[in-house]
């Protein structure tokens, strides 16, 4: 935007010289008017023509230079992509699977039913990467001009918050559903003109595929997947389902990419490289780690990295290459305490989605760093593939993991600690209770979980019988998710308080204003005194609310 902006400013200063430009002549046209003589008068506009073309030559080049720049900035924001995550860009990996699927793409966008797309392979052997790097393809942009929508699904995906994640891409927030078939009919009416790509990365929950298998007529699917049964169920869904497979990379490439990616001299070849290699599976990522462990030494310990890499002794979460958390597990090792930061993302509610705020702030309290160093480091991080940077220098600027990465965390990090850090560091943000924390996208939409983990139960219960909290969270983050809450406890106060706001859930959701009074209404003949203060705290809120005669009262 500043870039924009100067250039602005630019264009505004040259028109005002051509507006003085105007007034000078209309000036001298009056003075010729003025003189004495036809051959006097003669003169006079001649040598006006003259002062006129010769500023005409030197400024229209000028107005048309910053013009093009002012357009050619103007293109180069327009956002093809949304939420694509930036990834390291590997020049060993041009793999010819990319002119494939970019073909694949081009042909059949126009038909009713277009084939899905999906690319198989391990994790680590570059879907993302590869995905990533085909949404950057200029004729793709052309051919989707409503732009690439990214949405990492992972394991337990939440589709409700990506559907409202992507009603806010649109300038189209909702208040949340309660139902899916209202989603989908509200989806599908934002997505029936749009003629986009939609990425599902690291897809492995059937149902998920479904929420956005029609999102719109126009609408291309490209599905990465590690699930190997995620190919029978798509192709059953659609007969021309594309599938392919993304290959490790032969020998040859990986030799080459472990020594590039480490910085090491092409023509090497230590005894114990093909044992490497070999120990890493060929997988990108595997071997990207190993470089970087090769990178930070002064000179390469090769039997020591060979070994390392095959150790048996460690054990992993089951269901990921061995190869992949071994290199993993290494190049965390070397990292030391820089290791710990990156193994603290652990405590975050959902893995593919952690805003880089929340991140800040966690880590300047258990680590004390600035938001310049997390924001370096978790650069750094992505770069090495230890996770996905999205939308960097913005405000919705967030992290994903893949499942493998996740696991990973979850066996080798103190959860019950950091569950316990992560809500300390907020109630640092929360002046007046936690009702009064930051709406930064995740503190709202997550605080009850942390606690129900923390094992603060007591806490949990009060803050769902506290109004202030109610109201904050609906209007931070939504009412479906508020209700959701409430499974957290076995509690019969706080079911009554979930069938209550379920039962008015279809008004609130249009009038969420009315919160405080729907809940007067369905809950004021209630006896409890824990219900009672929370009617207390809503009819301060409204102070002319009456209680309903007994026949207008709701029953559940």
């Amino acid at each position: 935007m500043a870039d924009e902006q100067i250039l602005q400013e630019k264009l505004k200063f040259l028109e005002e010289h051509y507006d003085a430009l105007l007034y000078k002549t209309l000036q001298a046209l009056r003075n010729i008017e003025s003189g004495t003589t036809a051959q006097i008068k003669d003169q006079r506009i001649q040598e006006l023509v003259t002062q006129i073309e010769f500023a005409l030559e030197e400024l229209h080049p000028v107005l048309d230079k910053f013009r093009e720049e002012l357009s050619a900035n103007h293109q180069a924001q327009r956002r093809f992509n949304y939420d694509v995550p930036v990834l390291p860009t590997y020049p060993l990996l041009d793999n010819p699977l990319l002119a494939t699927l970019q073909t694949a793409l081009l042909n059949n966008r126009h038909d009713p039913n277009p084939p899905i797309l999906l690319l198989e392979a391990a994790g680590g052997m570059g879907k993302s990467l590869l995905v990533a790097r085909l949404t950057q393809d200029p004729e793709l942009q052309q051919a989707y001009p409503d732009g690439t929508f990214w949405i990492a699904l992972g394991r337990e995906p939440d589709i409700q918050r990506h559907y409202l994640d992507l009603a806010a891409t649109l300038g189209q927030p909702s208040t949340g559903f309660i139902d899916l078939d209202t989603a989908l009919a509200y989806m599908h009416n934002l997505f029936v003109a749009r003629r986009c790509l939609i990425v599902l990365d690291d897809a492995a929950d059937i149902d998920a595929v479904l929420a956005f298998y029609s999102l719109g007529p126009h609408c291309r699917l490209l599905i990465t997947s590690t699930d190997p049964n995620l190919r029978g169920f798509l192709t059953f869904k659609n007969p021309n389902t594309q599938c392919f497979t993304l290959p490790a990379l032969t020998a040859t490439e990986a030799h080459h990419f472990l020594l590039a990616r480490a910085g090491l001299d092409p023509a090497l070849n230590p005894a114990q490289l093909p044992q490497i290699l070999e120990a890493c599976a060929y997988s990108p990522l595997a071997l990207q780690l190993a470089a970087s462990v090769l990178a930070g030494q002064a000179t390469p310990d090769w039997d020591n990295l060979l070994a390392r890499l095959q150790d048996e002794d460690c054990e992993f979460p089951a269901g990921h290459h061995r190869a992949l958390m071994q290199a993993l597990h290494l190049y965390l090792e070397t990292l030391g305490d820089t290791g710990e930061y990156y193994l603290a993302l652990a405590v975050f509610a959902d893995y593919t989605q952690i805003p880089s705020n929340s991140i800040v702030l966690f880590w300047n309290y258990m680590f004390s760093l600035s938001e310049r160093q997390t924001q370096d480091l978790l650069s750094s991080f992505a770069e090495s593939g230890l996770l996905h940077l999205h939308n960097p220098g913005t405000v919705r600027s967030y992290v994903s993991l893949h499942s493998f990465q996740h696991d990973y965390m979850l066996d080798y990090s103190d959860l019950d600690k950091l569950h316990g850090h992560l809500l300390s560091a907020y109630s640092r943000q929360c002046t007046q209770g936690w009702s009064t924390g930051p709406n930064d996208g995740y503190f709202y939409q997550h605080l009850c979980q942390h606690l129900i983990r923390a094992r603060r139960h007591k806490e949990l219960k009060s803050l769902l019988l506290d109004f202030a909290w109610i109201q904050a969270k609906v209007q931070a983050a939504s009412l479906p998710m508020l209700i959701s809450d409430y499974d957290l406890l076995d509690d019969p106060d706080l079911l009554t308080i979930q069938r209550a706001l379920f039962a008015s859930a279809d008004d609130l959701l249009e009038r969420p204003q009315q919160l405080a009074t729907a809940l007067l209404d369905q809950l004021w003949e209630k006896s409890g005194k824990d219900i009672q203060a929370l009617l207390n705290q809503a009819r301060e809120t409204v102070p002319a609310w009456e209680a309903p005669l007994p026949d207008q009262t709701s029953a559940f």
